[in-house]
């Protein structure tokens, strides 16, 4: 019997006249598993526990990055596929596009949808803290048992998000994907970069599951963050977990809590890789993804095997801190003089920062150096830049001393 369903989440409207709202795709169903009964599917090996995985992929919640969108239309195909033969196991919420307020932001025939016209920034960053808000609450119900113990967790987190009353339409809109997801196994935003190699994020204590993701992916670049020092959608959910976790220890509650949610935000390459033969891949390889943590049967797609899954972290995975950000001192036109996914050495120049108000015999261009070794891994396509804009990301083997506070502030 096929499961798959479509609904449809109205959202808080911003202008009279407009109604904005949410496609949800859904497959399988909400199973018992969820408040901690026993099955015999998949090891989640995030918790140490066995039932049917509940899954929750988006796209586009940065409305002008639209691969992952693209994949996600190939995506349910596969999946649509799977569901007719009885495939589907567990539950997998699928968002066609996360952000239609962000979709509606065009400015003299250009689409901005990075950033909020309506005061509040970024639309990936300021989600609510999860952990805060339950920690009293919490703190009064756990027991000696894990699995009771989250069953009572997202008992809390669901109150608390239903009883929030957001007065701005962007915060409604984070409202919604939040109770979407949190009560997830695996969490998949998929996002892209300006121009990039294809890279995901994650949680430096799920770095196993997140070399998993990136060998079904068939991404070479890992990037570890502990705290980078704002909430975005990826760390509202399942880093509500281990925040809470911390919490409860600094009030002397060493109740058992685990991390029962991994989430990543992967990086489909660059803005102008939209295209079928490239994401239809993608969504192979998401699915692929999808077999192999237990929501998808498929006999005929290949499961990475342990050793595949657990790659030595100086091989792909590479900490936030050690990202490199390249500045522009001034204004001017920059040319890059590496290309994406190249090896640089610390000195090397990666790009020239041209000032176009001289002649360039009056004005020598400005070379933009590596601070150390590393992999070129993202450019900027607007090369008209101001001073202080990030012109170049280089992601190396060791920290940077300067990478602190608001690691996602580029």
């Amino acid at each position: 019997m096929k499961t798959r369903r479509i609904e449809k989440i109205n959202l808080l409207s911003a202008t009279p006249g407009v109604e904005t709202y949410l496609t949800v795709v859904r497959y399988g169903g909400h199973n018992e598993g969820r408040s901690g009964a026993q099955t015999n599917t998949q090891e989640n090996t995030q918790d140490n526990r066995q039932r049917p995985p509940k899954v929750y992929l988006q796209a586009g919640l940065h409305a002008d990055e639209w691969p992952g969108i693209l994949a996600l239309n190939h995506l349910q195909i596969l999946l649509d596929a799977a569901d007719a033969k009885g495939n589907i196991v567990g539950e997998i919420v699928l968002l066609p596009y996360a952000n239609p307020m962000g979709m509606a932001q065009f400015l003299k025939g250009y689409h901005i949808g990075r950033f909020d016209f309506d005061m509040t920034g970024n639309f990936n960053r300021d989600y609510v803290d999860l952990a805060n808000w339950a920690v009293d609450e919490v703190s009064l119900q756990l027991t000696e048992n894990k699995l009771d113990n989250q069953q009572r967790i997202r008992k809390v987190f669901a109150d608390k998000l239903n009883a929030y009353q957001p007065s701005l339409a962007i915060d409604y809109l984070k409202k919604q994907l939040l109770l979407l997801s949190f009560d997830s196994d695996y969490v998949l935003d998929l996002h892209c970069d300006t121009k990039s190699i294809l890279h995901l994020y994650c949680n430096q204590r799920q770095q196993t599951q997140g070399e998993l993701l990136a060998a079904c992916l068939d991404c070479d670049l890992v990037l570890l963050e502990d705290d980078p020092g704002c909430i975005g959608f990826d760390i509202a959910g399942a880093g509500a977990w281990w925040k809470l976790s911390d919490l409860l220890k600094q009030r002397g509650i060493e109740s058992p809590v685990g991390m029962p949610c991994f989430s990543s935000t992967v990086e489909l390459r660059g803005q102008g890789d939209v295209d079928d033969v490239i994401n239809a891949q993608d969504a192979a390889n998401l699915y692929r993804y999808l077999v192999q943590i237990g929501v998808v049967q498929d006999e005929d797609v290949g499961l990475i095997a342990a050793q595949t899954a657990s790659v030595p972290a100086q091989s792909i995975s590479k900490l936030l801190t050690a990202v490199d950000t390249i500045i522009a001192p001034s204004a001017g036109l920059v040319v890059y003089k590496k290309a994406l996914g190249e090896a640089v050495k610390a000195g090397d120049v990666v790009a020239e920062l041209i000032d176009i108000t001289q002649p360039p015999s009056a004005s020598p261009r400005i070379p933009l150096v590596a601070n150390a070794d590393g992999i070129v891994f993202t450019q900027i396509t607007n090369n008209l830049v101001r001073p202080g804009h990030t012109v170049v990301k280089i992601v190396g083997d060791t920290p940077l001393t300067y990478r602190q506070g608001n690691l996602l502030a580029f």
